[in-house]
């Protein structure tokens, strides 16, 4: 829990990052204090050794990422105010079928390149680099890559950002 709270202290002195990390750090504190034996070791396949993951790994795969899209929140917002604002606006909706069609339409291209690379990682998960794809043929692979970097390429915004870390 300290590690966290200091992790957020380090990221900014303002509330949002301290809430951010409590948050993490509140989020890993059942598994420190009540670790089952025998733990899993990093040879251990992530979400099991079937095809498709049980209901309960995908459910706590999708538990663990809804959670950090939370606490991503308080990360990006500039106050705690903004965190809220946006926690608010996002629970209130408006969550119909029409309008999370609206929304997710622009993007369909890109979730079913999500949704590719989602699949390759989930089946590549027991080898040590999840895009190695050693059973394909190596202009295969390559094609592979190469399309990963276009659509990278693709999906990089055209106006300049500022560094995330420009602050520090």
């Amino acid at each position: 829990m300290i590690t966290f709270l200091l992790s957020g202290f380090w990221h900014g002195a303002s509330w949002n990052f301290v809430v951010w990390g409590a948050l993490n750090g509140l989020a890993v504190l059942p598994a420190v204090l009540w670790a089952r034996s025998p733990r899993l070791g990093p040879e251990d396949t992530a979400g099991g050794e079937g095809a498709l993951p049980s209901l309960r790994a995908l459910l706590r795969m999708l538990g663990t990422f809804a959670f950090a899209c939370l606490t991503w929140v308080f990360f990006r917002a500039r106050t705690l105010g903004d965190s809220a604002v946006v926690l608010s606006k996002v629970w209130a909706g408006p969550w119909t079928l029409s309008a999370v069609s609206a929304a997710l339409s622009p993007s369909l291209w890109l979730l079913g390149l999500c949704g590719l690379l989602l699949a390759s990682e989930w089946a590549t998960r027991r080898q040590w680099h999840p895009l190695g794809w050693p059973s394909l043929p190596r202009p295969l692979r390559w094609l592979g890559y190469s399309l990963l970097l276009w659509a990278s390429l693709g999906l990089a915004r055209e106006q300049e950002g500022t560094f995330i870390y420009f602050q520090f």
